[in-house]
């Protein structure tokens, strides 16, 4: 629910009190000194002001006493400090002790006692609380009124009380008081005073929002054009018909910046209005821009336009829940929720809205049980103000019918569509339910227009794919869904790069994701009846298996590529021919003439919008033509340039290499294989993604711990194996290398674990990594870039960092600061050197600090990764020391910073990590440095962001550190964890590990790995070798198989 903004509260001038009566400048005078402060706040320099305003108050009382005049004069300024520094609950009882004085003193009638009334109303207007602002605000203009005198007062005090009139809806009282204050202001101050025009902008203002809640016509012409102009925008935006309001809503922007000024709260309320049409429309970065603009206008009010930042928090917070940027729409909303039920109360209508669209991002991030309680008291409040067949209500059943019918509960949700009269909702059950040929029925009158967004046309066309798919009709189905593809992959490229992390998971009811998915299942049922596929799929493939690869390549890594490539392009792109150049950057400059242009195209007509399609759509085609001559005859240049999935014969790979790659679906998954030259098959997997899951988990949780590894089953190995591994390998030597390109869970399982033939025990079983050659890729495409960019230039062998101190109670700190030798840190020692912290959930230990019985989150020292740090620097010749070597007091964060970490072939951190939400307050996988003299922003968390932003050229990195492998799945883009991260840095590739790693067997793991690398093993063999070393001693897998490798071998 998004709401058009018609107007917004009108903003008002400041007033600062101090008292004229005394002149003296002696520095111990409080009258002095209340000047110095009058003046201080008058030039905005309230931090100055606020210690001078404290010691005025301090002279006075100790001179005058508590209940005299200065003293009043110092509490009303300190009070004014500190209300303009925002400090609201300490200008308060100030305000209402200056109140008392000066009523106590001078009397309730007194001039300077109306300034009080007046200061202690504008505290509480800025605390919102606008029923107590009033009286106070009314008597004070009463009490000028009664003197007439000093206009400038008057002024202030008419603006300040029609403000608040404004904030309490009573427009008409508001003109009034606007026009007294422009009385007051022509006579005072001059007819072209910025008071005076300021005044003006507030009553043009104020007759404009007047004359959009009256039919009839205004005295004034412009204020009549420009409310009927906002009415028509509304009315087109309400009937969808984007394209005409998109024009009407920049000219009524223009009018308002003409009339008011760029600053004024309703020019806000326009940018808003523009920035929801924009993103209707799917243009996302136009959409942000506008939003941005309206906050900072309404973030530079004298006083902030509360009721006006929170609807604009809210919207912005909805564009953010389209592009799938949770995080940063999760407070947005909270934040509009909390004014919403604080200043409006709990039964609003705009207090719905905000119930509504918190519920709906909660679905969205698959969080149900916090969103069907948001959903249900929003339902309550729309259905009792504006009734069961209003649209809100209506909407609002929809909503919560979406959630339902992702937790398959098909009865509730088909009971709230049909109160919501939702035919695509009503299309989605018959779907669910297996019953295609009824949805394909609701469709035919649901057919977009060209007026219709891409969100829609995209839905559409899956809801058509799918239902034809399910009448086995698969050619017209691939034809559907390709259509549904190709617009959002127009909604991706209109969103700003480094901004489309979470694209996959948004929008809709079922995300975008799902057309991919249907079109992989849909060519792979084709595959398996031997049909051709459709001409509208050829481009993308020759055959079904080869399209299948191309869409489901699409929706793994592409940030990660992008963000790859965009690296790489900063050292060049390579020389290409001067007239493929000329041809390539001529394509390039039109198709960004024609985009530029997007706008006009839009708001012009069916036949225009057509035509500028046709127009685009045959440019891209041509450019498509050099892009694929580029990836044949400059692949380097190309990959760079235009970094996108890859069809399976533009794969780089080697003689002795198979690519394994997955493709989860909803009711089945989908491997395929593609070997050297391109020839791909695929075969399917007859389990949908929530069944794999399940097994997936189940085999994995025994391994997550020491404790429970004996608990691992080769059964449920062997089973993983015939699923996602045995039919591709049937027929495939064992000297094949496996390149495997995980989805989704997948991402968090060792395939090398998996069994080939189960024994008795694991010491008796098979595993794969027993057999085969093995490393892991977000994607094919990350793959072959790899392999076009340069090798590392990196001169030094090794940084590595390990044994961190945890604690300032750590012995080896409590030493280092006595002056003394560090010690041994022993067994005992251990508990009390270790980092703690609370936990998100109550399973992983305390979650607050009243909790008498839980116990912290606890990372205890590891003394044993400074004796792996120090074996692996000395196979290298590398000095234990820094900058090369940070151990123990060195370890932090601080100090990896410092090192020159561009310089080195192989870097080795041996240290805790965790997962995201783990631990309170970071919400990210993270590595943990010492937590000891850390300098500035420094906090010894080296969070994923933070090493995104590290600039490296590393041939590998190790992260011989718990859980360093997994991280939060990410719909469309693989597994948000550390590999990602550095390889996004800059590393080639990264061995993580998987899940919690034991001291002694990781030490041994390690210094054979790097003792195979060192002799001149290749990273995965030496990985293997390494691995083998380490299970002929410990056979569990639990020992041997968390450490796996991602990128080039």
């Amino acid at each position: 629910m998004k709401k058009i903004m018609v107007f917004c509260t009108l903003l008002i001038c400041l007033l600062f009190l101090t008292s004229a009566w005394s002149q003296t400048k002696e520095a111990k005078d409080p009258d002095a000194l209340n000047l110095q402060v009058k003046q201080l706040l008058e030039a905005g320099r309230f931090q100055e002001a606020l210690p001078l305003a404290q010691h005025a108050l301090q002279i006075a009382e100790k001179t005058h006493g508590t209940n005299h005049f200065a003293t009043s004069t110092a509490l009303n300024n300190l009070a004014s400090a500190y209300r303009l520094l925002g400090n609201l609950d300490k200008a308060l009882p100030h305000a209402q002790r200056a109140l008392k004085v000066r009523e106590s003193v001078l009397g309730p009638e007194h001039l300077h006692t109306a300034l009080t009334l007046h200061n202690l109303s504008l505290i509480y207007v800025s605390m919102g609380s606008f029923d107590k602002a009033l009286p106070l605000a009314q008597k004070a203009l009463k009490i000028y009124e009664k003197s007439r005198t000093e206009a400038g007062p008057t002024y202030h005090i008419l603006r300040n009380l029609a403000w608040i009139y404004q904030n309490l809806r009573e427009y008409e009282k508001a003109r009034d008081l606007y026009q007294m204050a422009l009385f007051i202001a022509e006579r005072a101050f001059g007819p072209h005073h910025l008071k005076t025009e300021a005044v003006k902008g507030d009553l043009l203002a104020v007759q404009l929002v007047l004359s959009m809640l009256d039919k009839k016509k205004s005295k004034n012409r412009e204020i009549d054009d420009l409310v009927e102009i906002d009415k028509k925008i509304i009315q087109l935006y309400d009937a969808g018909r984007y394209q005409e309001a998109l024009p009407l809503c920049h000219q009524s922007l223009q009018m308002k910046e003409k009339a008011l000024g760029a600053d004024h709260p309703l020019v806000a309320a326009s940018l808003i209005n523009a920035a929801l049409i924009y993103k209707s429309m799917g243009y996302y970065s136009e959409a942000k821009v506008n939003y941005e603009k309206a906050l900072q206008i309404l973030k530079r009010s004298p006083e902030p336009e509360a009721h006006a930042t929170a609807m604009a928090m809210d919207n912005m917070a909805n564009l953010y829940q389209e592009i799938g940027n949770f995080d940063l729409a999760l407070p947005l909303y909270r934040s509009a929720l909390e004014y919403f039920e604080s200043k409006l109360g709990p039964d609003h209508l705009d207090t719905a809205t905000a119930l509504n669209n918190l519920a709906q991002l909660y679905r969205a991030m698959g969080a149900p049980e916090k969103a069907i309680p948001l959903f249900r008291r929003a339902l309550t409040i729309t259905a009792k103000v504006r009734g069961p067949e209003d649209r809100s209500t209506r909407t609002i059943c929809n909503n919560l019918g979406f959630l339902y019918l992702t937790r398959k509960e098909y009865v509730k949700a088909e009971s709230l569509f049909k109160k919501g009269k939702s035919k695509t909702g009503l299309v989605e059950i018959r779907l669910a339910t297996q019953r295609p040929a009824e949805a394909l029925t609701l469709l035919q009158g649901l057919t977009p227009s060209w007026k219709d967004t891409l969100i829609y046309q995209a839905e559409y066309h899956t809801q058509l794919g799918l239902a034809l798919s399910g009448l086995g009709r698969q050619g017209e189905a691939t034809e559907a869904l390709l259509q549904a593809v190709v617009v959002i992959e127009t909604l991706r490229q209109r969103i700003k790069a480094g901004e489309r992390g979470g694209f996959f998971q948004a929008a809709g009811a079922r995300g975008h994701l799902r057309a991919y998915r249907g079109l992989v299942a849909t060519l792979a049922a084709l595959y398996q009846k031997g049909a051709t596929i459709p001409k509208a799929l050829q481009p993308y493939g020759p055959d079904a298996p080869a399209a299948g690869f191309y869409f489901a390549e699409a929706t793994k890594g592409r940030v990660l590529l992008e963000e790859m490539a965009a690296a790489a392009r900063r050292h060049g792109l390579g020389e290409i021919p001067p007239e493929l150049a000329k041809k390539e950057q001529d394509l390039v400059d039109r198709l960004g003439a024609l985009e530029a242009n997007w706008e006009k195209h839009h708001t012009q007509g069916e036949k225009v919008l057509a035509d500028y399609r046709k127009q685009r759509e045959e440019l891209q085609q041509q450019l498509d033509e050099v892009v694929a001559e580029l990836r044949q005859k400059y692949p380097r240049y190309a990959a760079l340039k235009y970094p996108r999935p890859l069809k399976p014969p533009e794969l780089p790979m080697k003689a002795n290499e198979v690519l394994l790659e997955y493709a989860l679906g909803e009711k089945s998954c989908y491997l395929f294989r593609v070997e050297p030259g391109g020839r791909t098959q695929v075969y399917a997997i007859p389990l949908g993604q929530e069944e794999l899951g399940k097994l997936v988990n189940e085999f994995i949780a025994p391994l997550q711990s020491q404790h429970t590894c004996q608990d691992f089953s080769p059964a449920q190995g062997r089973k993983l194996y015939e699923l996602l591994l045995a039919p591709a390998l049937k027929d495939l030597s064992p000297e094949k290398r496996l390149i495997i390109v995980p989805d989704g869970i997948l991402g968090l399982l060792p395939f090398e674990a998996l069994v080939v033939q189960a024994g008795k025990d694991a010491a008796d079983t098979r595993f794969v990594g027993d057999e085969r050659l093995i490393t892991y890729s977000q994607s094919a495409a990350i793959l072959a870039l790899n392999r076009l960019l340069a090798a590392s230039q990196a001169k030094k062998p090794l940084f590595a960092l390990g044994n961190p101190i945890y604690s300032d109670q750590d012995p080896r700190y409590l030493a280092h600061k006595a002056g003394k030798p560090a010690p041994v840190l022993s067994a005992q020692a251990a508990p009390q050197a270790a980092f703690r912290a609370l936990a998100t959930r109550r399973e992983w230990g305390k979650t607050s600090g009243d909790d008498k019985e839980g116990k912290e989150l606890s990372y205890l020292p590891l003394p044993a990764t400074e004796t792996e740090v120090l074996a692996i620097a000395k196979l290298f010749g590398v000095k234990p020391e820094p900058p090369d070597i940070l151990l123990n007091l060195a370890a932090n964060e601080t100090r990896l910073r410092q090192a020159p970490l561009p310089k080195y072939r192989y870097l080795h951190f041996a240290t805790h990590g965790d997962l995201p939400g783990k631990v309170q307050g970071i919400n990210e996988p993270f590595i943990l440095l010492g937590q000891v003299e850390n300098q500035d922003q420094d906090n010894g968390f080296l969070t994923l962001s933070k090493v995104l932003g590290l600039k490296l050229d590393a041939d590998l990195v190790v992260l011989s550190a718990c859980l360093t492998g997994r991280g939060k799945v990410m719909e469309g883009e693989g597994v948000a964890h550390m590999a990602r991260a550095f390889q996004q840095a800059g590393a080639r590739s990264v061995v993580v590990s998987l899940w919690e790693v034991a001291d002694a067997p990781a030490v041994e793991y390690m210094v054979a790995f790097y003792t195979h690398l060192k002799a001149g093993k290749p990273r995965s063999e030496a990985l293997r070798l390494a691995r083998q070393q380490l299970k002929s001693k410990y056979p569990n897998p639990y020992y041997w198989a968390p450490f796996i490798l991602h990128g080039e071998g």
